[in-house]
């Protein structure tokens, strides 16, 4: 599982201090990126890359089986359930 942090708590681009507070804040044990110059965002972001909010799962081989792109907080239990079907 990957976080992507896009934007600081400011509003500007993340840099290493602001990912390792993340992690620390939220006691993450997963692994947290900063997008620093919103590559991810524009091409995974939510909203055709105008908002974080988006969700995609992999499957073994790396291949997309699930996705929601539509820029919602995002449904747990659909997030899950596409892991489980992935795997």
């Amino acid at each position: 599982m990957l976080t992507v942090l896009v934007d600081d708590a400011g509003g500007n681009l993340p840099d290493a201090s602001d990912v390792a507070k993340l992690e620390d804040d939220l006691d993450l044990v997963i692994l947290a990126w900063g997008d620093e110059h919103h590559d991810w965002l524009f091409e995974w972001g939510g909203k055709g890359g105008t908002s974080q909010h988006s969700y995609t799962v992999l499957d073994g081989d790396g291949i997309v089986v699930w996705r929601a792109d539509d820029g919602s907080g995002g449904n747990m239990s659909e997030i899950i359930d596409a892991v489980d079907l992935a795997y």
